[in-house]
């Protein structure tokens, strides 16, 4: 089996919202990787969790925390 860590910035706030069927809470933020190559734009990309997940997100991660 192949892993892959990855390090990032949380650079915009997670939002918290509710499936309209079942209530579902969902949690999404977007963060930014650092460039590979100088001149290399960094890599961004949108990060969504699910129930428990997502209200942890929602509680704990804040723009500038880095994760992984």
């Amino acid at each position: 089996m192949n892993n892959c860590m990855l390090l990032a910035e949380i650079i915009q706030a997670p939002q918290l919202r509710y499936t309209s069927d079942t209530q579902t809470p969902v949690a999404e933020f977007v963060v930014q990787f650092p460039a590979l190559r100088d001149g290399d734009p960094a890599g961004q990309m949108k990060v969504v969790g699910w129930c428990n997940l997502a209200q942890d997100i929602q509680d704990n991660y804040q723009v500038g925390k880095r994760v992984r």
